[in-house]
């Protein structure tokens, strides 16, 4: 039987261990009261951090940042690195040219691009790549996506990987379709160059496309909207040459509004 020391000094090695423990349980809530009030105190910036991603695209940088505000080499890289659902600006360096080489995911985002300079308007320039056996190009692609370019020149005109392989019929537009999504693309005082079988958007398989166009020309025999199932069109001063065309196929007033 424990003597009556032995019990006190069973109390008091019990005590101590519920002492650490509440210690370190209040140290615990502290930090996390710490936190709470960090992030009370500057909630807008949080919320901002994580709903509005810019950066700057350059090519050419040998050591971009990588970070929001930063620098980044590709559009590609910058749109990965902003958070899911943000709203993004990316100014783009003029008079470089910016490849696109591998698909922008753009699903529930809103990307706009911009001119950065005062030297000619940068260029996009979506590179091909090989899709089931054909030839396909590269471009924006998500669900429920929003895209807007302004005083950028697109460049559609990439040749094939493979001169053997004929073009995509679903994979040759600036932005594609997705399964029964609905897409958004606005370009505003842009030129666009392209060729036979080249697009700025592509609808099928149930989605639907929004294309607006403003003080834009369109240089070769490319489309508007290509393989539409439900389509808006609103145009203002577009200038079209060599065979480019707003649309192609489609019913106005059935799947197709245009003004």
């Amino acid at each position: 039987m424990a003597t009556s020391t032995e019990q006190i000094n069973n109390l008091i090695q019990a005590g101590n261990e519920w002492k650490e423990s509440a210690d370190a349980l209040l140290a615990d809530r502290q930090a996390h009261q710490a936190a709470y009030e960090t992030l009370s105190s500057d909630l807008r910036g949080v919320v901002a951090d994580e709903m509005a991603f810019a950066a700057t695209i350059d090519p050419d940088d040998p050591a971009p940042t990588g970070v929001n505000g930063g620098v980044f080499n590709t559009i590609v890289a910058a749109v990965n690195a902003a958070p899911a659902s943000a709203s993004i600006q990316l100014s783009l360096l003029s008079g470089k040219t910016h490849e696109i080489a591998s698909f922008v995911p753009t699903t529930n985002r809103a990307v706009k691009l911009v001119k950065s300079g005062a030297s000619a308007n940068p260029v996009i320039r979506p590179q091909a790549f090989i899709d089931d056996n054909v030839n396909a190009l590269y471009g924006f692609n998500g669900d429920n996506s929003n895209v807007l370019i302004s005083n950028c020149d697109i460049d559609l005109t990439a040749d094939k990987v493979d001169a053997q392989l004929g073009w995509s019929n679903k994979r040759n537009s600036l932005v594609s379709y997705r399964v029964a999504s609905r897409n958004v693309l606005g370009l505003s005082n842009c030129t666009v160059t392209g060729v036979q079988g080249r697009g700025l958007m592509s609808g099928q398989a149930s989605s639907s496309c929004i294309l607006g166009l403003y003080s834009v020309t369109l240089d070769g025999a490319m489309y508007g909207v290509r393989d539409l199932v439900t389509a808006m069109l609103s145009n203002e001063n577009v200038t079209l040459l060599n065979g480019a065309a707003l649309t192609q196929g489609g019913t106005v007033g059935t799947n197709l509004l245009q003004n």
